[in-house]
């Protein structure tokens, strides 16, 4: 067999263009349920009864979530925001912060202010005494923890308070009455909007400045640019008059994305606020290591430059046969979002917990093949495993290893007669540049080893020219990098060739 020849054995796991395209379930961000905005790990949720403020008496909701085991669990208390009407505010149960309390091995109670969802009494409104406010919660709060310290499961000990908004804010203010067990305070888009008071933001800063001179341990807030609420100009002043009236304070000034206010409701963020929150923790000598990482959405995968995320046609089994899922992905606009596909199958999920994981089980009821190609607005996809290789719309894709620093051969190329007398050697130009690590190409006199079923099998053994392609990757990385070539013999087209170099 004459002709251009990988000494290289490939096994094929994907032959040939998508046949059957099952119905792809998509999901707007409205039509996310419940149950998809929190782990499937078990949550052991408990809703209790807890008496309020002893001298306001009131009975207060909570809701009481536990990671495995018996404990005895360091509390994580979490506080709602408002907004509205506080009787139609449903019981708070599902945040980014609950999970990521659980999955650290806290147990987490998140008390209903009094006149909200099912907590007895009447919210609490002081016209612009806004720190007065803040501090009768504060004493609801404080109720709630007593309440929680006798139970066995529970370490008294080690207690942590966070709050969005609203919650913040009350936070904030127990600050300034919290007991030596109050170990940290974490203050997300903290703040109050009263419409019974005529100026807000002066009110607010004047109540800041007094949280600052009570606080009795150091507090981590987290703010943004596009705050509908809070504007900037708003919470630094706010950080501003709390320190300088003595409080202490880590301001994370997290950047302009959308739905600013909602920073702890969207699992795009979690990169902007977890590895603070853990080094904050360490800090304050509490538990800050994943121990139970079901409650936490798998790790955002990491870009590779396998194509532009826009490259409808490079898509892998849909992109050419099937567009529109594709299309579909880049138009939706709830993150995070994710786009699997297998040979039989192509699923797009959005919102919610864990994307991926629901893409995944989706895809899977279809394919065994299911592979993860798009997150957000990045193509992730890193090909096939090494020794691996799929084959899209007629071009391969071998999987090949490499290791980090070493220069490697990813494929040797060689022309024979039957005879086994060398030809001339294909040409080879690199057509897709790697981006993290660089090529190189050389002769050598090499012995083949072509497969039994080749007939230039019988070629083995001799010594023989081969042009040979080699990688090597760029210091300090690891990942995968694609790259791509055109192989051609003298009087016949070039064959695409693509690379998915795996580098550890």
């Amino acid at each position: 067999m004459s002709g251009a020849a990988f000494q290289t054995v490939v096994r094929l796991i994907v032959l040939g263009a998508l046949a059957v395209l099952a119905a792809v379930p998509v999901r707007a961000a409205s039509e996310v349920d419940d149950a998809q905005k929190m782990p499937t790990a078990p949550m052991r949720e408990q809703v209790l009864r807890l008496a309020g403020d002893s001298t306001r008496p009131v009975t207060l909701e909570a809701t009481l979530f536990e990671p495995p085991g018996a404990g005895p669990f360091p509390l994580m208390v979490m506080n709602h925001g408002a907004k509205g009407d506080p009787r139609t505010v449903p019981r708070y149960r599902i945040s980014f912060s609950i999970d990521y309390a659980l999955s650290r091995g806290y147990a987490v109670i998140i008390p209903m202010m009094r006149g909200f969802a099912g907590s007895g009494g009447q919210a609490v409104i002081e016209g612009c005494d806004d720190a007065g406010m803040g501090k009768l919660n504060a004493k609801d709060i404080l109720a709630v923890i007593a309440a929680m310290k006798p139970r066995r499961e529970i370490d008294a000990s080690r207690i942590l308070v966070m709050g969005q908004s609203f919650g913040g804010w009350n936070s904030l203010a127990l600050a300034t009455i919290a007991p030596p067990e109050i170990k940290g305070i974490i203050n997300f888009v903290g703040g109050i909007r009263s419409s019974q008071c005529h100026a807000q933001d002066a009110a607010m800063w004047d109540a800041m400045a007094e949280f600052g001179r009570g606080a009795r341990l150091p507090s981590l807030w987290f703010y943004g640019e596009r705050d509908e609420l809070f504007p900037e100009k708003v919470w630094r002043t706010d950080y501003e008059r709390f320190t300088q009236a003595g409080g202490h304070a880590q301001l994370v000034d997290f950047g302009t994305i959308d739905d600013a206010h909602n920073f702890l409701g969207h699992g795009e963020n979690i990169g902007l606020w977890v590895p603070t929150v853990d080094a904050y923790l360490a800090q304050r000598g509490l538990p800050n290591r994943v121990i139970y990482p079901e409650y936490m959405p798998a790790p955002q995968p990491g870009k590779t430059n396998y194509a532009a995320i826009d490259d409808t046609a490079s898509v892998p089994f849909i992109g050419r046969s099937h567009p529109e899922f594709y299309e579909k992905f880049l138009r939706e606009t709830d993150l995070p979002r994710a786009l699997v596909v297998g040979p039989q199958t192509a699923s797009l999920q959005s919102g919610g917990f864990d994307p991926v994981a629901r893409a995944m089980d989706d895809c899977h009821k279809r394919s065994t093949v299911c592979m993860l190609y798009a997150y957000d607005s990045d193509v992730v996809w890193t090909g096939p495993d090494p020794g691996q290789t799929a084959r899209i719309d007629g071009v391969p894709i071998f999987g090949k290893a490499a290791q980090s620093r070493t220069q490697g051969v990813l494929q040797q190329f060689t022309s024979l007669s039957p005879d086994c007398t060398p030809r001339d050697l294909p040409t080879l130009n690199l057509v897709q540049q790697p981006a993290h690590g660089n090529t190189a190409t050389d002769v050598a006199d090499e012995v083949p080893n072509f497969p039994s079923t080749n007939p230039l099998a019988v070629c083995n053994g001799r010594k023989t020219r081969m042009l040979r392609l080699s990688y090597k990757p760029a210091p300090g990385f690891s990942g995968v990098d694609f790259l791509a070539v055109t192989v051609a013999e003298p009087g016949k087209p070039a064959q695409t060739l693509k690379y998915a170099v795996h580098v550890n």
